[in-house]
């Protein structure tokens, strides 16, 4: 049988010198049946020491990635990890913070500094990460629905100090408009500002079916960015992820689910 990837790779047009994707479920250290195997997150019920192996293989692996084949150079690489309140701050990253294992509360950062990676994590929510056309800057972000009506990338974007029109996104695997089934809490505020990704529940009226991916995409696109690429991943469909809601219908409330790593870096 063939090992399933640890990661997926972003299918996008960054500079050669940026390094992104998303982790999933396979190839780490978590023994739960639920968070099996490969769990990035500290808050869902995994034991610490494996969410510690799982983040260090992470890193050890990123590391080699960037590192340039015969490169004499040793310098390392520190992921930057958030606290993610499903809002809309933004943090900026330097090297003397990702190096001391702060984690800030925040839902989107950027960073203009080398040995530097980002990662946000989600099971169902918009990651997204976003480059320069040179490489230089790089910014991540985590898209749940309240923040993206909060303009988190949006938000992101204004931070970042390159304009909009020189900068490209990928929005990486998350819930897809044919799972995402909400009530009117939901689809009523995504409606008034991204109509055209909110669409009608085939049995029940006062629902309705909204694509997260396409909320980010217009946000991006009305900030200036021009180039974003889709992964066309669902979360919920695709048992290579972990999946938020599928644990919530599986297991019933309050599920367990584990969380996957979008992550991107500059090749040191």
């Amino acid at each position: 049988m063939p090992v399933k990837p640890a990661w997926r790779l972003a299918q996008w047009s960054a500079a050669d010198r940026v390094l992104a994707g998303t982790t999933t479920r396979h190839g780490g250290s978590s023994v739960d049946s639920v968070m099996a195997t490969n769990n990035m997150s500290l808050r869902v019920g995994d034991a610490l020491q494996h969410v510690q192996a799982n983040r260090l293989a992470l890193r050890h692996a990123l590391q080699r990635a960037v590192q340039p084949p015969r490169s004499t150079s040793q310098a390392p690489l520190h992921l930057q990890w958030l606290d993610q309140v499903h809002g809309s701050h933004c943090r900026y990253v330097d090297a003397a913070g990702a190096q001391q294992g702060l984690r800030p509360e925040a839902d989107a950062m950027w960073t203009d500094q080398a040995g530097v990676g980002l990662v946000v994590q989600s099971a169902d929510c918009v990651p997204v990460v976003i480059a320069d056309s040179r490489g230089e800057v790089i910014g991540a972000a985590h898209g749940g629905w309240r923040g993206l009506l909060d303009n988190v990338l949006t938000q992101l974007l204004q931070a970042m100090p390159v304009s909009s029109d020189q900068l490209q996104a990928w929005v990486g695997p998350c819930i897809g408009a044919a799972s995402f089934e909400v009530g009117p809490d939901v689809w009523q505020p995504l409606g008034e500002d991204y109509p055209e990704a909110v669409t009608t529940h085939a049995q029940d009226p006062a629902k309705r079916m909204v694509d997260l991916a396409r909320v980010a995409e217009l946000q991006l696109r009305r900030s200036g960015v021009g180039q974003v690429s889709q992964s066309g991943l669902c979360t919920y469909t695709q048992d290579d992820f972990y999946s938020h809601r599928r644990a919530t219908h599986e297991q019933g409330a309050p599920a367990r689910s584990g969380r996957m790593a979008t992550f991107i870096c500059r090749i040191l």
